[in-house]
């Protein structure tokens, strides 16, 4: 029986900061913005903006399970602009994410489960998980 690769030792010159780091470096010397922390980063809200074009494209084609075309760009095009604002004032740019990952989850993840398609469920579950940090940020701008 073979035998699973251990993880790389502290002593391996491996470092997940360090890695991140250099990330953040490269980004930077491209003229984007640095990776921060997860709750003031524009780029889940990207990513999102990207995964709802492509839902919507889907849509186009098997519509089963997502929310329709018009609903899938309009979310589309509101994370984009919070990735947007993001650049500018994380703290409106976090609570414009939670509350449109709220709404999207209210609105369309019944539908999305009721249909066991794995694409709806997917970026209904790729939404929720991008509202947990921003909520986290978003509580901690304005009622901490």
């Amino acid at each position: 029986m073979a035998s699973l690769p251990s993880a790389p030792s502290p002593s391996s010159g491996f470092s997940l900061n360090g890695a991140l780091q250099k990330s953040s470096d490269f980004l930077v010397s491209k003229g984007l913005p640095p990776l921060g922390r997860l709750g003031t980063s524009p780029y889940p809200p990207a990513a999102t903006f990207f995964l709802g074009l492509a839902g919507a494209l889907n849509c186009l084609r098997n519509p089963v399970g997502w929310p329709g075309y018009v609903p899938l760009v309009a979310t589309s095009a509101i994370f984009g602009a919070s990735s947007l604002i993001l650049l500018e004032d994380s703290d409106h740019g976090s609570s414009i994410v939670t509350a449109w990952s709220v709404a999207y989850a209210a609105a369309f993840l019944p539908k999305a489960i009721q249909s066991r398609r794995p694409g709806p469920i997917g970026f209904a579950a790729f939404i929720i998980a991008n509202a947990v940090p921003y909520a986290s940020e978003a509580y901690d701008a304005f009622l901490a």
